[in-house]
């Protein structure tokens, strides 16, 4: 090898992997001389080097560990023999860079061409990501590429940048240029002005970032070059600026619902940025700060595939609690500017953070207006606003007339948001929202986090509605393609689910007053991305990639529904089982686990009961076999009770049929004794039975014969499908057999459970007989066998729950009281039963269906019970009308939630001599004026409310002209949103 040919070699890597910055000087990454000074090359650039034999000694060890930055620049300098300098001086790598004054002392004869230039090629800065730096004047940025022209601007001028993918830690991964948006600060002012604006802008940023809010920009970087101050963004596709001028839907938001998202996000941003609070413990700060913005405008606000971006904090500040929210209006541009900034001489005015909330609902009403007319519309909005200033000669487009308060125009122009239509769900809710931002005095205006709550809505709404029309779409498409029962009953039923979801949290109504429920709305973000998940899916699996893109929420004169060119796709993206019976139903799944257990509960019983409001025998016997495939504990009790209202619908039709094999003879049953006034005994000399007889009475003469077989038949046949639904606490019937010696009619046998407590006899106990046993003990221990708050708010769900799910399936009980519910978990000596500390509560069971019969007018009924003991529990109107409706069903369940609130048997109220002679309707005023509030220092005003509603008057309103059927729909809607649900949720957790 020729002399220094490895030196020379070295010179040459050095020269190819030079970087030229924006500013027109080179540099040399670090990992760059990494991999030109390998161990190798060093060993033998050293052998090359003209020193002395003793300076060899180590020093290729010194090279590699803590010199090759210098090392690299002496061979560049081609000065490479002065390393042994260096090193006798202690002047390596951690050394630099070296002042002037430094590098003369060490080498006199190049020393200020090293300081002043060499060293800094080898010495480029490195960005951190959330730190500031003040960078030496010489130091080369790590910029390789401007993209595009920079934007100047009145503050400053903003750039995009390509970094050196090392030279930075923002994304340490990536293997390209990384780019940034570089926004440098303009000298407009005073130093010490421009210096603290600079200041609090990046204390601003620095502190918000630490929320790693997902609406707010991160800040990346900031530092001082040249006395130049600087911020590095990430970049991002837009402004909303030029998102507003494109005719073309950007990214995600070809689809309205994207827009209400993006819409919650940035309230969410602003409702932080207006009051934020950050933790020791994960920010290893305590601050607690009053924020504003005070230059919201499309402008600042940022936009990527989908969502908006709050940004540009120059003008926004973070004040101390302790100090006072105002203060004076410093400057802005555009239309958003508040009617409170300046006065008629444009003086400007003291202001609060309400001028967000203005500029907030001024955003809204530009975006519903692009939503719905696109780019044109909104240059159409801006004409429309123009009028007079306070100055004759000068005209503006601001939101605000005047008086500060929204210009008529602007009401107009947005009314078409209130058009009858499908939409009429968010966009009804979107025009009263936009309205109460415009609010003209600003102390009459939201806060930010109540829009924010509001929008929190509304996005949850515009989702749910493009799933359930994107699902409603399918389902017609599947049956205009003929499919199979199977395929359409999969699909009814998800969509059947998907739409109970929503109807339970209110996103089917176009009221915003709706109460989340407090675990829904943490989980918002995951609520919204599973819908959003569900569809995309269904879009795509039906073709959507390859047709053209449209938005499912725009009235029909503008756009098409996105599924409505599914009709025509081919053959192979037709709709398969498993597509529903898998993904769809997985991700159904999910979205249901998010709710809590009480709003769970209600889900599934607005599912089940729309599923099974049919009168088609074979659609409930599809949905049955569809829904018993299914593992799940959910689907199974669907099943059940699909079953069950089957058998009622086929007996109807067929009342002749059916009956055969659960029809015994009386010779069959021996009653061995009553306990608690029911009649038990054995079935076939082995079986353990409660035996209900149905006796004649001459209400039976009213009643077709050919109709008390059917009932006869549906209570044995219906009541015998095992296994139950959990929350239908019926015992599994046997069979029933007529009796015609002695007493005519005829006998139900029920089989007895097995009692799950050890020790414990499988013989009843009624609730009245544990209410008696404590009312004895009143006068010497008021609270003796009292059971605990937590056990009975369980027993009073629980019975709500029979009685909704005995509905749902398309019975009246007609007979509902505390003795016909019974217990078999009892001890083996029920003297002294203490209810708090045995299980017997646990697993009541409803008995007492003598009376029970199928709801609808196509029944008749036997009219009220002659049951002297138990009539105070039938709503007085019975009395008089001789009809039963469900809502009596739902006073009867009062009584008893009454009963069992004090923990005393009516019976102890109405055979009070005070008492005993009222009217039955005097008696329930009594009961709703005296009883009822004593229910609240003891259960809380939750169940106070809801035994009350339950033995008010009316559960529902009357309607003119609305049958029973209808009536009793809308009662049981009411009764499972009233008193199911409260009832669920005291249930929940034990106290």
């Amino acid at each position: 090898m020729a002399a220094r040919e490895t030196l020379k070699h070295i010179w040459a890597q050095i020269d190819l992997n030079r970087i030229s910055s924006t500013s027109g000087r080179f540099f040399v990454t670090q990992a760059s001389l990494k991999g030109i000074l390998t161990e190798s090359a060093i060993n033998k650039a050293v052998v090359e080097l003209d020193c002395e034999p003793d300076d060899r000694l180590g020093l290729p060890s010194i090279i590699l560990n803590r010199g090759i930055i210098i090392f690299a620049i002496l061979v560049w300098m081609h000065e490479e023999d002065a390393i042994t300098t260096f090193r006798h001086h202690g002047a390596l790598d951690s050394s630099l860079p070296l002042r002037e004054d430094e590098a003369q002392l060490i080498v006199p004869h190049f020393g200020i061409a090293f300081s002043r230039e060499y060293q800094w090629q080898f010495l480029p800065h490195k960005f951190e990501r959330n730190e500031y730096r003040e960078i030496e004047p010489s130091r080369i940025l790590p910029f390789v590429f401007e993209v595009d022209q920079p934007l100047i601007g009145g503050f400053g001028t903003v750039s995009k940048q390509h970094i050196h993918p090392h030279l930075q830690d923002f994304r340490p991964s990536v293997e390209k240029p990384f780019v940034v948006v570089r926004k440098c600060l303009r000298l407009l002012t005073s130093r010490e002005r421009y210096d603290s604006l600079f200041k609090n802008e990046r204390a601003c940023l620095r502190l918000l970032n630490c929320l790693n809010h997902p609406n707010i920009v991160p800040l990346l970087s900031s530092f001082t070059q040249n006395g130049q101050h600087n911020f590095l963004f990430p970049q991002f596709d837009m402004d909303l600026v030029q998102f507003f001028s494109k005719d073309d839907r950007h990214g995600n938001f070809r689809w309205n619902f994207t827009f209400f998202s993006a819409l919650h996000g940035l309230a969410s941003a602003l409702s932080n940025v207006h009051n934020i609070r950050l933790q020791a413990g994960a920010n290893a700060i305590d601050f607690e700060a009053f924020g504003y913005h005070h230059d919201l405008r499309p402008a600042n606000i940022l936009v990527n595939q989908e969502t908006f971006v709050l940004a540009d904090f120059g003008l926004g500040k973070l004040k101390p609690t302790e100090e006072p929210s105002t203060t004076v209006w410093k400057s802005g541009a555009g239309d958003y500017l508040a009617p409170e900034c300046m006065d008629q001489n444009f003086v400007h005015q003291q202001v609060g953070r309400s001028i967000d909330v203005w500029a907030f609902g001024c955003l809204m009403a530009d975006t519903a207006t692009y939503i719905y007319k696109g780019s044109d519309g909104l240059h159409e909005f801006r004409d429309s606003r123009l009028s007079a200033g306070p100055q004759s000669n000068w005209m503006n487009s601001y939101f605000f007339d005047l008086q500060g308060n929204p210009k008529s125009k602007v009401k107009q122009w947005l009314n078409f948001l209130t058009v009858d239509d499908p939409l009429r769900a968010v966009n009804k809710p979107l025009y009263n929202l936009i309205l109460r931002a415009l609010t003209g005095p600003s102390h009459k205006r939201p806060r930010i986090e109540d829009l924010c709550h509001s929008l929190a809505i509304l996005s949850l709404k515009a989702h749910f509605v493009a799933v359930r029309d994107e699902l409603t779409t399918i389902m017609e498409i599947n049956d205009a393609q003929r499919h199979g029962p199977a395929t359409t009953m999969t699909l009814w039923f998800q969509c059947e689910r998907f739409k109970a979801f929503g109807n339970v949290l209110g996103l089917d109504k176009a009221e915003l007053d709706i109460v989340l429920p407090e675990e829904v709305e943490k989980r918002h973000e995951k609520l919204i991305g599973l819908m959003l998940d569900i569809f995309n899916r269904l879009s795509t699996y039906q073709g959507a990639a390859s047709a053209p893109t449209s938005v499912p929420e725009l009235p029909p004169s503008s756009q098409t529904h996105p599924a409505s060119y599914l009709v025509d796709i081919d053959s192979e993206h037709t709709i398969t089982d498993d597509f529903f019976e898998t993904e769809l139903r997985k991700l159904l799944d999910e979205l249901w686990t998010l709710l809590p257990r009480s709003e769970l509960k209600r889900v599934e019983s607005t599912w089940v009961r729309a599923m099974l409001d049919t009168d088609d025998v074979s659609r409930l016997g599809n949905l049955e076999e569809s829904l018993s495939l299914q593992p799940q504990p959910v689907y199974q009790e669907a099943a059940s009770m699909a079953a069950m209202a089957r058998i009622r619908l086929e007996i109807r039709g067929n009342p002749t049929s059916g009956n055969e094999d659960l029809e015994f003879q009386a010779d069959d049953v021996e009653e061995t004794g009553q306990i608690s006034g029911h009649c038990t005994g054995t079935y076939k000399g082995s079986i353990p039975i409660l035996l209900e007889w149905m006796y004649y009475t001459p209400a039976w003469d009213n009643i077709p014969e050919w109709e008390r077989a059917v009932v006869m038949g549906y209570k044995a046949k219906g009541f015998s499908i095992s296994p139950k639904p959990k929350g239908l606490r019926l015992l599994d019937c046997i069979g029933f057999c007529e009796q015609s010696k002695g007493r005519p009619g005829y006998g139900f046998a029920y089989q007895i459970p097995q009692s799950t407590v050890q020790g414990a006899r499988a013989s009843p106990t009624s609730l009245l007989k544990l209410l008696l046993q404590s009312a004895k003990q009143l006068k010497t221990d008021p609270y003796l066998n009292q059971p605990l708050l937590f056990q009975k708010y369980q027993l009073a769900y629980m019975l709500a729950e029979f009685l909704m799910e005995f509905h749902m399936i398309g019975w009246l009980h007609e007979n509902f009281h505390s003795n016909n519910i019974l217990f078999f978990d009892g001890p083996p000596d029920e003297r002294g039963m203490n209810p708090a500390r045995s299980q017997i509560l646990k697993k009541p069971y409803v008995v007492g269906l003598n009376k029970s019969r199928p709801g609808s007018e196509y029944w008749h009924t036997e009219g009220p019970s002659q049951e002297s003991d138990f009539s105070d529990y039938q709503h007085p109107d019975y009395m008089n009308t001789k009809r039963f409706q469900a809502e009596y069903d739902y006073y009867s369940l009062g009584l008893v939630l009454l009963e069992i609130g004090l923990w005393t048997p009516l019976a102890a109220w109405s055979r009070r001599p005070e008492y005993r002679t009222l009217s039955p309707h005097k008696f329930r005023d009594t009961l709703v004026d005296v009883f009822i509030p004593r229910l609240g220092p003891r259960m809380g005003e939750v169940y106070r409310d809801v035994v009350r509603l339950c033995l008010i008057t009316e559960l529902v309103p009357n309607i003119p002209g609305e049958d029973n059927a209808g009536r009793d729909h809308r009662a049981f809607s009411a009764f499972v949103e009233a008193v199911v649900g409260p009832l669920a949720k005291l249930a929940e957790t034990p106290l």
